[in-house]
């Protein structure tokens, strides 16, 4: 048990940063916090309530000397510690020194997505910095998996036809009814995608009842095009693979931090206009084209599959984190786990095998 009288600015004067300058430093007794902490913010976890927690909370304003530039940083120090350090992606292990003990300290780096990518580079870069690593789906391809992200909006684009969420929706529910018990549990999820053997052009004319416009409706031929090319992944004009499509199961037209699904559409009157994927059109635009007036609608395949190669050449090594050798890791008594199977952000046909191929070499 940490004393509380240490929970003062004096105790973190030598806290610093190279290349930084400090702003301001406030350390604040924190007493009865309560939370309730959501799976989707607390990631490779379940759902947490946390009760009456008392924390050290240093706080810290700094510049980068010619950026014009202000960053603040919060490290929430416990007074009574278990001696594990969990980091998502901040800091806070000098703050932490300065005032809990550095016996029989663990450390775990925790990821999902981008995270997850910076956890496996962590364990391939940097094989003793941390004890433990969760890297959640992973996001190994990175500059593949950014332009993925539009190639179910680009089908739409060239087919001209715009379906209802609800009708994908529809499919959604269907495979998942078909695979759901093929690992022998019932619990929503598609355990095994590549065992999964589903047509959708076979429910095309199928009635079903649609909540957006509030009535039954038929399933269009278009819904069964934009669902498969989403699920197959990307080709190119002469149908080459460019990439993997999300599993079966994978969200496809709901919001994912407050930005619209990979098939989305926007319907308005009977009319149903494509919503492409911010992320996707961002790299597009900016890595891609080079051109921050670059408009989507300007997307021809013939243009998206030059685009595709040239920019996975051009950042894989920068971005990339595709090597499954993490014997270095594991030989420093490193453990990892890399779970996820229905984040479409994170295009799962290449990450599961690539954290398959993580395990089998590590």
């Amino acid at each position: 048990m940490v004393s509380p009288s240490l929970c003062t600015e004096n105790t973190f004067t030598a806290l610093g940063l190279f290349g930084a300058k400090f702003l301001t430093l406030d350390a604040t007794l924190v007493r009865n916090f309560s939370r309730y902490v959501s799976d989707q913010d607390y990631v490779n976890n379940p759902e947490l309530f946390v009760q009456n927690a008392t924390f050290c909370n240093v706080t810290i304003s700094y510049t980068h000397p010619g950026q014009q530039d202000l960053v603040t940083v919060e490290a929430w120090l416990p007074l009574l510690w278990n001696g594990r350090l969990q980091a998502v992606g901040g800091g806070g292990w000098t703050a932490g020194r300065s005032i809990l003990s550095d016996s029989e300290i663990y450390s775990y780096f925790n990821g999902c997505s981008q995270g997850g990518r910076q956890a496996l580079q962590l364990a391939q870069r940097y094989p003793d910095a941390y004890d433990g690593i969760a890297a959640a789906t992973p996001a190994v391809y990175w500059p593949q998996f950014f332009q993925a992200m539009l190639w179910s909006q680009l089908v739409m684009n060239d087919i001209k036809e715009y379906p209802y969420g609800c009708e994908l929706d529809y499919l959604q529910s269907a495979v998942i009814s078909k695979c759901d018990g093929d690992d022998g549990i019932i619990d929503g999820i598609i355990m095994d995608p590549d065992s999964c053997k589903f047509d959708p052009f076979s429910l095309v004319g199928a009635s079903f009842h649609c909540n957006e416009t509030g009535h039954d409706m038929l399933l269009g031929r278009a819904a069964a095009a934009v669902f498969d090319a989403y699920h197959t992944g990307a080709r190119g004009p002469d149908n080459e693979f460019l990439w993997y499509g999300p599993n079966y199961g994978a969200n496809l037209t709901h919001t994912i931090f407050g930005t619209p699904s990979l098939a989305a559409t926007n319907c308005m009157n009977g009319t149903c206009v494509g919503s492409p994927f911010a992320y996707g059109l961002f790299w597009v635009g900016l890595f891609g084209e080079k051109d921050p007036t670059w408009n989507f609608s300007s997307m021809t395949n013939e243009k998206y599959s030059r685009v595709f190669h040239l920019a996975s050449q051009e950042y894989a090594s920068i971005f990339g984190t595709v090597d499954p050798n993490l014997s270095l890791f594991s030989q420093a008594g490193g453990t990892s786990k890399s779970p996820g199977l229905v984040i479409a952000m994170v295009e799962m046909g290449a990450s599961q095998p690539t954290s398959l191929k993580h395990y089998e070499h590590g």
